[in-house]
């Protein structure tokens, strides 16, 4: 009797192993796709170009001020009389390495476009901090000072740029992430056309 009891605890014992052996595998083994899924998820978002795709984008106020170096006030209208610009929007707030990185890519690009189709819209509170970024960045393309766009994507708290059409629409929104510079240059090399 004793050796039965024995025997079937033993059993109930080893049923119970099994049992938790397979639920741990089968835990293990939903853990190990998420973890795959979120990878290809990170994966497909760098390498989509984190394009925010905008049929007919949100248009940008014409009353936005535009500053340049020297303090004087741009028209936007007359800004944009030469067609389609690429226009690279950031804030002092964000990360200076990321924008760093860009402007170098940009400086590139604009000799082949040409600088009059490439703008960076900065936002600085001060002037002595813009001043910094045009000396330290050496940029061969138009800089200004634009303390609002009045577009929602200000709230992204990341740079970003977009193709701005004369009529002031925006399109072909797009989010740099300077650990994936691929992406970033087929985008600029995609949107050539547009401008």
């Amino acid at each position: 009797m004793a050796k039965t009891i024995i025997i079937s605890i033993l059993c109930i014992l080893n049923i119970y192993l099994l049992w938790q052996s397979h639920n741990t595998s089968h835990i293990q083994k939903e853990i190990s796709e998420l973890e795959t899924r979120h990878t290809i998820g990170q994966i497909i978002a760098n390498d989509s170009h984190r394009i925010i795709k905008y049929d007919d984008g949100e248009p940008l106020s014409a009353e936005i001020e535009l500053f340049t170096a020297d303090h004087n006030a741009t028209d936007l209208q007359s800004l944009m009389q030469d067609g389609n610009k690429l226009i690279f929007r950031y804030s002092e707030l964000h990360c200076n390495a990321c924008v760093d990185s860009m402007v170098v890519k940009l400086r590139e690009y604009a000799k082949e476009v040409g600088p009059e189709k490439v703008n960076i819209w900065a936002s600085y509170s001060n002037n002595r901090n813009y001043f910094l970024f045009l000396r330290l960045n050496q940029v061969n393309m138009p800089v200004y000072n634009v303390q609002s766009t009045t577009l929602s994507l200000d709230s992204l708290e990341e740079p970003y740029m977009f193709v701005l059409s004369p009529d002031l629409h925006i399109s072909h929104i797009y989010i740099p992430h300077k650990e994936y510079p691929g992406p970033t240059y087929r985008y600029l090399d995609d949107i050539k056309h547009l401008l």
